[in-house]
């Protein structure tokens, strides 16, 4: 994924990111049976400017209760790497904004039809820097590639 600046001038409005392209990598591997599912990630974010690069990764596994109910647990970090560097800009300090956490998350989820689900989920950060903090709690939609609008013939 390459993340790129919006390009307004930031003189005016600070940017809230390293304002310069930043590069993200990710590999992810998993495994699932008929009722349960487990999956990792591992990200290294390359970012531009005065800001830290980052390193990040993700645990998840779920399980079927009863069709079409599921639950889903998962612990998601990242970490900036090296030391904090400083620059002159009177509004950010990127070595006060490089953020690092550690958030665990339990999903309900409800399959409406193939491959479309309701699901709540509960997120907390038990530890961090410079990140939100607390509890978080979402209600949504959530899609699946799966999901077909045809079934394939005999």
């Amino acid at each position: 994924m390459i993340v790129v600046p919006t390009g307004y001038d930031p003189d005016a409005y600070p940017a809230l990111g390293s304002d310069v392209t930043d590069f993200l990598f990710t590999a992810q591997v998993g495994d699932a049976s008929i009722k349960s599912w487990i999956n990792g990630e591992a990200s290294y974010r390359v970012r531009g400017g005065d800001f830290r690069d980052q390193v990040g990764g993700a645990l998840g596994l779920g399980f079927d209760i009863v069709s079409p109910l599921a639950v889903r647990g998962e612990a998601r970090g990242v970490l900036p790497l090296g030391e904090a560097r400083r620059n002159d800009d009177p509004f950010v300090d990127p070595a006060d904004f490089d953020p690092s956490y550690l958030d665990l998350a339990a999903t309900l989820s409800w399959r409406v039809v193939r491959g479309l689900a309701i699901e709540a989920e509960m997120r907390h950060t038990i530890g961090g820097r410079n990140t939100l903090r607390g509890t978080r709690w979402s209600l949504g939609f959530a899609t699946s590639p799966a999901w077909r609008l045809w079934r394939p013939g005999p």
